[in-house]
């Protein structure tokens, strides 16, 4: 299928440090009236955020950080899902394609691993209006050139501890654009199944047998996929669950 993302460029900006990116480009979106693709960039955030509750590290000038502003008004909430789809996807893609020996794969929902490591992260928030979205802010960070970590983070790893050289940190954003351009033309012509595909073909243990927990209990299970509403289905000797994010811990 051929795509056209003709339509669908960014327009970004360079900040030296900011809280978040994605903080600051919320607090764009309430003074002024900004585009669909409209991105702001950081070389440093002093409270860049995760998922949830949990902080993002990034040692200044040395990772990838940005948000940026996205208008799918032809999207149904109901399927808001395949936003994390897209944006999963293009960022594998894009690491895959630096990492050429390496196995990149998305730990559900849209963490980016390399082998049992996370280089890269995605928060997205959103606001609705009716029943559509008025906007959605997709924040990334990816490890670039930050060699030590000093968080409590568990596992992350950056493309220089692989590569043992240094990247050029807008060469990696450059990448990401175009494969989430390519991924976002595909979402708009309703490839529905070939995204959830594609999506389930990369996803991190996938139709693996491994240890879980949830519910203050440990269990063995597979990955069969995801549920309408993008919640994590795993099988076990119980039968077939669903997981909403932080419901369920790997082991």
């Amino acid at each position: 299928m051929t795509l056209d993302h003709s339509k669908f460029s960014f327009e970004k900006v360079f900040l030296k440090e900011v809280d978040s990116t994605n903080k600051e480009l919320i607090r764009r979106l309430n003074t002024q009236s900004l585009n669909e693709g409209f991105l702001v960039q950081a070389a440093f955030q002093s409270g860049g955020k995760g998922q949830g509750d949990n902080q993002w590290e990034s040692e200044g000038d040395k990772n990838l950080l940005f948000s940026f502003l996205l208008r799918p008004q032809f999207l149904a909430i109901s399927n808001q899902f395949y936003i994390t789809i897209i944006t999963s996807l293009a960022l594998a893609d894009s690491i895959r394609s630096l990492l050429l020996d390496e196995v990149v794969k998305i730990k559900w929902p849209n963490d980016i691993y390399v082998g049992r490591k996370k280089i890269a992260g995605v928060l997205i928030e959103n606001a609705i209006q009716g029943d559509t979205f008025d906007w959605v802010v997709i924040g990334i960070g990816v490890n670039v050139n930050q060699q030590h970590f000093t968080s409590d983070a568990p596992n992350p790893i950056s493309l220089i501890q692989i590569l043992e050289e240094e990247t050029e940190i807008n060469e990696v954003l450059a990448l990401f654009e175009t494969q989430f351009a390519n991924r976002y033309a595909q979402l708009q012509s309703g490839d529905w199944d070939g995204l959830k595909q594609d999506y389930l073909n990369s996803l991190y243990q996938y139709k693996e047998w491994k240890n879980y927990h949830a519910n203050n209990q440990n269990f063995r299970g597979q990955i069969i996929g995801i549920d309408e509403y993008g919640f994590l289905r795993i099988e076990s000797q119980k039968g077939i669950r669903s997981f909403d994010a932080k419901e369920v811990e790997y082991l």
